[in-house]
Formats: structure tokens, C-alpha cells, sequence
């Protein structure tokens, strides 16, 4: 499918998508999407506390090196650097912005993009702001698993900005935070994958 066909589902029809992923959301995923953030939050905490860094920096290094990870290798990238550690299994510009943080360089010149900002503020803010869209949350939105056509065009011609949209409404709809809204059905699809029979 072409990156343009995205702009040209309804708006609507992503946030029944989003709101029905929701509802179907098991009460485990509730639970821990409540929760998702503040303890990505409460890591960052811990890694500012244990290497004398500012939370906003352990936030941004966890954030630029999450992109093509599962959260748990992130965490452990994330430590390994923190240590001094060169990590494994993580994109190289990734590091290398982490790096040029971990020697003076600011976080507004090192996190860049559309998803890996929102994922910054989502943890340094516990929640409060940002609005995470990944490839699991272009599915939800879409109500089956994106292409990497469209999973590419994530952050393209404003594609972000209208899956976060309906993420607002969906959340508008529901009566819950949108980043609560965002990991409960993050984690409901994420589960779904890897529970998926293999073809």
C-alpha cells in the first residue's frame, strides 16, 4: 500500500480501531498500560540516581537508542551504556547520539524525530506528554499490522501527527489519558503478535 493511502482513511475509522482495541484489552493490559509509564519513568530515575546523570538524560538515552528493539533489550542497551558498556544489537546513529549527549551535547540537537521525541518526553514526564506512534501503534490505529510502507511513512507528510490525533479522540471518547490510552493498546497488540500462530 502507498504511504499516501494512510492520509486517506478516515479519521473516524482509526479511532473505532483504536477504541475497539481498548475494550479488547485484557484486564492485565489495562493494569500495566496504567502503569507503563511511570515505570519507564522510575528506570530513567534509576539510572540518573546510579551514574549521577539528570533523569532528562537518562530519558533521552533510553529514547534514542529504543528505535527496532523489544523495551526489555532496551533497558539493557540503555544500562550497558550507561556503564560505559558498548552495546549490542542497536542502531549506530542511535549511539552515536547517545554518545555526543554523554560529552556535552544538548538533547534538543540529539533526539530527533517524531517518535523517538515523544517517547523521550512520555518517559522524562512519567506520562504527562507525548504521544508515542511505533509500528505497534500504527497497527492498533489501523486495526491490522501496517506495512513497511506505511510503517515508513511514520513521521512523513504529517502522518504522525494525524494517528496522534486519533489517538487524542479515541482517549477523548474512552474518559483515559492518551498515554495511558497508548500503552494499553500497545501492549494489547504487541501481545497479540507474539501470541500470533507462526504460518
Amino acid at each position: 500500500m502507498h504511504r499516501n493511502s494512510l492520509r486517506t482513511i478516515a479519521l473516524k475509522e482509526y479511532v473505532s480501531n483504536i477504541t475497539l482495541a481498548y475494550l479488547e484489552a485484557s484486564d492485565e493490559e489495562r493494569h500495566d498500560g496504567r502503569l507503563w509509564y511511570s515505570t519507564a519513568h522510575a528506570f530513567a530515575s534509576g539510572l540518573a540516581a546510579e551514574f549521577n546523570i539528570s533523569v532528562d538524560y537518562a530519558a533521552a538515552y533510553i529514547a534514542v537508542l529504543s528505535p527496532q528493539i523489544r523495551w526489555e533489550r532496551n533497558c539493557i542497551v540503555a544500562y550497558e551504556f550507561c556503564t560505559g558498556e558498548r552495546p549490542s544489537a542497536v542502531l549506530g546513529d542511535g549511539l552515536a547520539k547517545a554518545w555526543r549527549m554523554s560529552t556535552g551535547g544538548l538533547i534538543r540537537d540529539n533526539v530527533r524525530g517524531p517518535k523517538v521525541t515523544a517517547f523521550y518526553h512520555a518517559i522524562a514526564s512519567a506520562g504527562a506528554r507525548g504521544i508515542v506512534i511505533d509500528r505497534h501503534s500504527l497497527s492498533v490505529a489501523l486495526g491490522r499490522d501496517c506495512t513497511l510502507a506505511e510503517r515508513s511513512a511514520i513521521g512523513k507528510e504529517h502522518i504522525y501527527d494525524i494517528i496522534a490525533k486519533a489517538y487524542i479522540r479515541a482517549a477523548r471518547v474512552l474518559d483515559v489519558p492518551v498515554t495511558v490510552l497508548q500503552a494499553t493498546t500497545w501492549l494489547y497488540w504487541r501481545n497479540k503478535e507474539d501470541n500470533a500462530p507462526i504460518e
